[in-house]
Parts: C-alpha cells; structure tokens; sequence
C-alpha cells in the first residue's frame, strides 16, 4: 500500500514496501519539460545531462567509481512533462543512495567549460536522432502546432548552443522547486529509512513555488475539428503515421483506452496487426503509442508500406478502428484483461516497474490509486460497452491528422481523405 509524507519544507515522499524483494528504487520526479513551456527549448534535457557533470563534481571526479562500490544503477530520462532521476541498488546502501539521490537538488558547482562539453555530446545526441527530419516529428508539429508541445525534447543544436551556464543554473532554480517534485520509494527498505530520506529533503534550500503544476495539456488550435488533416513529406518510401486526437480524460478513461490500445494496436494478436500484417500481409510491424495528459491526449499508429498498397493497407486500417465501435464482446476483453487483472501482482516483484506506474500513473496523470490492488480493480470494471463508447470518441474524422511520406507527386491526398471520411 502507498504511503505518503509531506517533508516540512513541502516535498512529497511517496512509498510502497515490499519486504519480500532484494532491493530498491528511489526516484526523483520534477514536472518539467516541454509541456511547461521552456523559454529556452531543449534547456530541461540539458539540466537532466549536466547534473551527471555536478553529480561527479561533487563526489571528486569519482562518481562512477562510487555507484560501482555501491552496485547500484543511476540513470535518468527526460519526457516531454517530466524528468526522472532513478537509483537502484541493494538494500544495504540505501542511505548512500538516497544521499546521492537528494544531491540532484544540489546548487551546481559545474564551470562553463563542463557545460561547453556536455554541449558537443547533446548535440551529437541530436544529429544521431535526426528526429528534425523524421516523420514523426513532422506528424507531431502538426497535432500540437502553436503549442509547447510542438518542439523537440532535446531541442535543436542552434537552440542548445543558446543555453549557457547562467541559464542552466537559473532554470535549476526553478526546476527544483516544491511545488514541481516528488520522490517515489519501492522494493526492500526499513521504516525508518524514510524518516533519513525525509530529514536529508527538509535540509535543502528549494525554492518555494506557489504555483500548481499539472499535468494538463494546452488544446492546440483545431484540436477536434481536424477533418482528416493531411501532410505528406517527399522520400524514397512510403510510410503513414495516423493520429487520434483524444478529446477528454478523466479517470474512468485511462483503464478503457488502455484496454483499447491493447486490442486494436498492441502485440501480435492486436486487431490491426492481424488484419495488415498476419492475413494480408502488406506491412511487416506496425508501430502505436497512447500519448496520455490530465485532460486530453492523442493515440497515433505508424507502419511502413509500398507505396502501390497504401490505399488498401488504409482501407483495412478504418475497417478496423469501425469494428471497435461496435463490434467488441466479451470474449475481446477477456483477451486483453489479463495483462492488467492477472498480471497486475507482477508488478509486486519488479520495483522500477511499480515504482513507474504508481508515480507516472497515479500521481502524474492523477488517477489516484494508492495500491496494486485499487490499480487491477479499475480494469476489471470496464465493460465491452465502455470500450466501443470510447472508440466512438476517439476515431472520428474530425480528430485524425494523417501524415505520409513517400514520392509526393504520386501519393492522391483526396483518395486518402475519401478513406479515412469513412471512419
């Protein structure tokens, strides 16, 4: 079960012991990113790299060296709402571990040419994604065009060479402040371990922010009135990316569109692989994800195809996603319960697993569970109604951006158009 404490300088600490496992994960949430709206895009990813660089600074230059002592895993990520710092190890250097943890919200004492160096391995991070290119970013721009969202989380190299120790340290100071983080302990602890990590918080000097920060993403311009928006990006293949805006959420919709997702998009049993890849065989994977805030999201699949077949592989794709607004029973759900309702306990015996449902899941996105038990009953309420009421909502034509690459002059937008209309 999740337990809660506030530190008195207004950090939460969240926990959930399982005295069975044989270590821990300690994580450091801070809401962040480009939902929020960086006024130097690309800045929140560049802190995540250089509090490495602080990080071993202040250990002597021997950072590394220590965690190997330890034997304990330290790693980090950025998303486009939030950063994690995550530190894994054995229950006997847990109080080593949180220490090095909680020196993330340390002043940093890094110079300019360690931010100058960082700078050259960013930007090779950048041109190695070339994501710039992509399809997926051109897809992207357009769902969430005139939106924080519609950028780069790593932004671009001329945006990371604006960035600059006197930046870095400022948006440090606002990154770490109350209001915008949050610590999540699970696996093998002691009790009273909590009480040390609580007491090492409550000593730093965190900014106070009055602000709340949630995870609600700003409603681009035409969000819901799409009617089949198309973009088509010139390249030698072809490959199509069609997105879902997902017009609400609250918390009786986050189990049904997991649900959704797994029976339409997700594994080899999943609808859409069976119909475009297992019985006609025009695509070799198919490639979704469901893009999830506090209010609204977006659902988007993508698969690369010859270019002679796309009409047919998008006439299969809207008979699908038609299917599942009428056509899911009981035997359907039965299929796709399993991984959330009988697997849920799973989650028991992995601790950066639990760790990441029940931050992401239920603090970021405010669904509100506290134990694994409240997480698999959610799941089990769905109904095969709920999830074809949902499908409903989601696959409209005024919600689909539907985005192509491949020979320009031979791809019939219009034709494109008069299929997704269908849906």
């Amino acid at each position: 079960m999740q337990e809660k404490r506030t530190t008195p300088n207004g950090v939460s600490v969240y926990s959930y012991r399982l005295p069975h496992l044989h270590s821990f994960c300690l994580r450091l949430y801070l809401r962040a990113g480009n939902l929020y709206g960086e006024e130097f895009p690309g800045i929140s990813h560049f802190w995540e790299h250089i509090v490495f660089k602080n990080l071993d600074r202040l250990h002597g230059g021997r950072l590394y060296e220590r965690l190997d002592s330890l034997g304990a895993v330290l790693d980090a990520c950025t998303y486009r709402e939030f950063i994690y710092f995550s530190i894994t190890a054995a229950p006997k250097h847990f109080a080593a571990c949180a220490e090095m943890l909680v020196s993330v919200l340390l002043p940093l004492l890094i110079g300019s040419a360690e931010v100058d160096q960082e700078r050259l391995r960013i930007k090779g991070e950048i041109r190695e994604n070339d994501e710039k290119n992509s399809l997926h970013h051109l897809a992207g721009n357009t769902v969430w065009n005139g939106t924080p969202l519609d950028g780069m989380i790593a932004g671009t190299q001329e945006e990371v060479d604006r960035i600059r120790l006197k930046q870095l340290r400022a948006e440090a100071c606002k990154l770490c402040g109350t209001g915008r983080l949050f610590f999540y302990l699970t696996g093998q602890f002691a009790p009273g371990q909590v009480d040390g990590l609580c007491e090492r918080i409550a000593a730093l000097a965190l900014s106070q922010t009055g602000a709340e920060y949630r995870n609600l993403a700003p409603v681009p311009q035409g969000f819901c009135r799409r009617n089949v928006q198309v973009v088509v990006k010139n390249a030698g293949y072809c490959s199509a990316e069609l997105h879902f805006d997902i017009p609400r959420i609250d918390a009786a919709a986050h189990p049904r569109m997991d649900l959704l997702y797994s029976l339409l998009f997700s594994g080899e049993a999943s609808r859409l692989f069976m119909e475009l890849s297992e019985r006609s065989g025009l695509v070799y994977s198919i490639h979704a994800t469901l893009e999830k805030y506090s209010n609204i999201g977006n659902l988007y699949c993508a698969y690369e195809i010859r270019q002679a077949l796309l009409y047919e592989s998008l006439r299969i794709f809207v008979q699908v996603l038609r299917s599942a607004k009428t056509d899911i029973d009981g035997r359907d759900l039965a299929k796709v319960l399993p991984a959330y309702v009988d697997n849920a306990e799973m989650l028991l015996d992995d601790p950066e697993e639990l760790n990441w449902t029940m931050a992401y899941e239920s603090v970021i996105l405010e669904q509100g569970f506290s134990s694994i038990e409240e997480y698999r009953a959610r799941y089990q309420s769905v109904t095969p109604g709920g999830l074809m009421e949902t499908a409903g909502e989601i696959f409209r034509p005024e919600n689909c951006v539907a985005a192509f690459q491949g020979r320009k002059k031979d791809l019939d937008v219009e034709r494109v158009r008069e299929l997704l209309f269908t849906l």
